[in-house]
């Protein structure tokens, strides 16, 4: 956890704060005016999306977009470090949080700025070698990879992560690159290595870890989920390489998560002097530190928190139980917008069937015989397969565990046959119009998507074939997952039984079909229908009187109401009067001023403004994970409501915008609600005098 006064802590928790940014790039300083809105993002882990690691060497990300950056010319910005800071006033003074250095990998041009992706110090280790050392302790190999990579280390404490034993690295291994070297070395002393706040290497432990902040029922949290269950681990498994078998070590009460080390070069049998089964117990005996709670939760602070932090969360979202504890395995921080620390981990009660796996597995490497032959395994849909429109509806079509004994091209082919149904959209009662559904395929590999290719297939109503293809490589000894998703847009798939058909290819490579532990199960509720259960005629009638001397002018926008079969005849009567206004964001759609995206009468993905509003009574939204801001100078500056007044810099919930008395509003007043990530806005509804 980044070092902050007390102080600082205490603002944080309020609700009003007033935050700033700034930063650097090439020394050249720039501010919030130079990045463009949503635009700025970091994104950091130490473990994969389903697993708490060691040995992981992940390279940490920025995406910001800048403007008006003068005296840096096209085609020079490749290599050039940003350095960022984010602000909090306590009280007058201004502290600042070091969010980090980076260095650009790619800028490109656009209308809004410069689009930068930058990438911390990690990059600098993915350089290979001719010369890298073959004896030495722990440290020395990190030491060594520092020096030859342009990297400072951070002060190491060699007695505390197991760096001072002699090792050598096996022969016959596959450090292809300092990275490579980087990570096998901290997976031996059974910790973690990420590039800190300073750009300097740091190896980070899992031992002797204590909660650095305590989230109870009064810390405002922006949604999240907690597992059910505790992830720990009670074993290790390692394969030997000479051999071509797997050792498995537990603890006396093996209950926990196994942790498969892979061919680790520096705890083979010639790779210590001695009894290697007791450097690999020492492994295990970092492992069994690991005790926490998976989760994924937004939080409402600045960047304060590290990789392998550990938070406190006692109450509130969890419940009434006992505290328990989560360790920041992944990050992504974005700019005034969401800041979402998750902890990766799975289930041990599943733990015995899915070890059984891995090492029946990994075992089977000592029964290949010529590992130049190509093996095939395929796979068949034993039921049948059903994908509801919308991205969140992700469904499985096929899971593969396999293992390779050679370093290979592993190659996937598939062929679908399914049945499209579109989304009808009616528009009055006269027509129905039909749209093309799209259907998307997501590929993941030991439980990290691909995110660099997505196949689409567009389509109509109908019978339909696809057909896909997808290749990667694979390290010698490594036990895999290869997972294939698919999600609908406007349609709903439906895959018969032995219609989803593929095989995976490669040499020296094994597979089982055997259980592994998952369950994967999915439940598809229908959409409750209202349509002719309504028999009685309803009787809507509203008497307004009007008051002198004001003039009325008639000028609302009211949409079109179809009710038409659905509920039977509605009366409707009603006079007019200008001291009561209505305003909705779906019904005066055309009043607004908008860049989010409309879907099924939700918001999402960008800002919804309203027109000027007189004489404000109250303001009612429907919403999750959305900022509000209130502007009285036709949207030159933007004000929540806080202790009494209005503060610039800061934003509401929903709830907070709601509870704003009428007294405090001033005319005309304009409302914003920012959309971003997963939140949607489903309307915003004001009671007030006139537009």
């Amino acid at each position: 956890m980044y070092d902050v006064t007390t102080g600082f802590l205490i603002e944080m928790k309020k609700p009003a704060q007033k935050r700033t940014i700034r930063g650097t790039l090439s020394g050249k300083n720039f501010s919030a005016k130079n990045i463009v809105k949503g635009s700025c993002s970091i994104v950091n882990q130490c473990s994969d999306n389903n697993n708490i690691q060691i040995g992981q060497v992940y390279i940490g990300q920025l995406k910001i977009t800048l403007r008006g950056i003068s005296n840096i010319s096209r085609k020079t910005y490749k290599g050039r470090e940003i350095v960022l800071y984010q602000g909090l006033y306590v009280g007058d003074e201004l502290e600042e949080v070091l969010l980090g250095h980076w260095f650009i990998d790619n800028a490109s041009w656009t209308t809004s700025g410069v689009v930068i992706v930058a990438y911390d110090a990690m990059t600098k280790f993915d350089k290979t070698s001719s010369n890298f050392p073959n004896y030495g302790t722990l440290l020395d190999y990190i030491i060594f990879a520092c020096n030859a990579c342009g990297v400072d280390l951070e002060y190491v404490d060699e007695e505390a992560v197991n760096m001072t034993t002699l090792y050598y690295t096996y022969p016959d291994n596959d450090i292809e690159t300092w990275r490579d070297l980087l990570s096998w070395a901290v997976q031996t002393a059974g910790c973690n290595a990420t590039i800190n706040r300073n750009g300097n290497l740091e190896i980070r432990s899992y031992v002797g870890k204590t909660p650095v902040d305590v989230y109870n029922s009064k810390r405002r949290l922006n949604g999240g989920s907690f597992s059910d269950f505790d992830t720990y681990y009670t074993g290790i498994s390692v394969v030997n390489i000479d051999s071509q078998t797997t050792s498995y070590y537990g603890l006396p009460q093996d209950i926990g998560l196994t942790m498969n080390l892979g061919s680790n070069p520096f705890l083979q049998d010639i790779s210590v002097e001695g009894d290697v089964g007791i450097y690999r117990r020492n492994v295990l005996d970092a492992v069994s530190h690991i005790y926490f709670t998976p989760c994924k939760v937004g939080i409402n602070a600045l960047m304060i928190y590290d990789l392998m932090d550990v938070l406190t969360f006692d109450g509130g979202i969890i419940g009434d139980g006992e505290e328990i504890n989560i360790c920041i395995t992944k990050f992504t921080w974005n700019l005034n917008g969401n800041y979402i620390i998750e902890c990766t981990g799975s289930d041990p009660s599943l733990a015995s069937a899915k070890s059984k796996t891995d090492k029946n597995l990994a075992g089977l490497l000592s029964k290949v015989g010529d590992d130049n032959i190509i093996r095939y395994y395929d796979f068949t849909n034993a039921e049948k397969i059903a994908v509801i429109d919308g991205g969140y509806n992700r469904v499985p079509l096929a899971d593969i565990r396999y293992v390779v004994k050679k370093d290979t091209h592993i190659d996937f082919h598939a062929e679908i046959k399914y049945t499209l149904s579109t989304v009808e959209e009616t528009e009055g009662a006269t027509y129905v119009e039909e749209n093309d559904g799209k259907v998307k395929i997501i590929y993941s590999i030991d439980g990290d998507e691909i995110e660099q290719y997505y196949p689409v297939d567009t389509n109509t109503d109908g019978v339909h074939l696809l057909h896909l293809l997808f290749f990667w490589r694979s390290s010698s000894g490594n036990v895999g997952r290869f997972i294939v998703y698919a999600e609908t847009k406007d349609c709903d798939i439906v895959i018969d039984t032995g219609e989803c058909r593929g095989f995976i290819s490669a040499q020296g490579l094994l597979g089982t079909e055997d259980w592994d532990g998952n369950i994967y199960a999915n439940d598809n509720v229908e959409i409750i229908s209202y349509q002719n259960n309504i028999k009685e005629k309803l009787h809507d009638k509203i008497n307004i009187i009007n008051i002198p001397p004001v003039t009325f002018i008639p000028a609302e926008r009211v949409g079109k109401l179809h009710y038409t079969n659905n509920i039977g005849r509605i009366t409707d009567s009603m006079s007019l009067d200008d001291t009561v206004m209505i305003f909705d964001t779906i019904t005066n759609l055309s009043l607004l001023t908008y860049t989010a995206t409309i879907s099924n009468n939700t918001f999402i993905n960008g800002d919804v403004i309203t027109p000027d509003i007189y004489n404000i009574a109250k303001v009612e939204a429907v919403s999750s994970g959305v900022a509000y801001y209130a502007s009285f100078d036709n949207g030159t500056t933007w004000k929540a409501y806080s202790n009494g007044g209005w503060v610039e810099g800061s934003s509401m919930t929903a709830t907070e915008l709601s509870d704003v008395p009428q007294s405090a509003w001033l005319s005309p007043a304009k409302i914003k609600a920012e959309i971003s990530g997963t939140a949607y806005l489903t309307y915003i509804h004001i009671e007030g005098g006139h537009i």
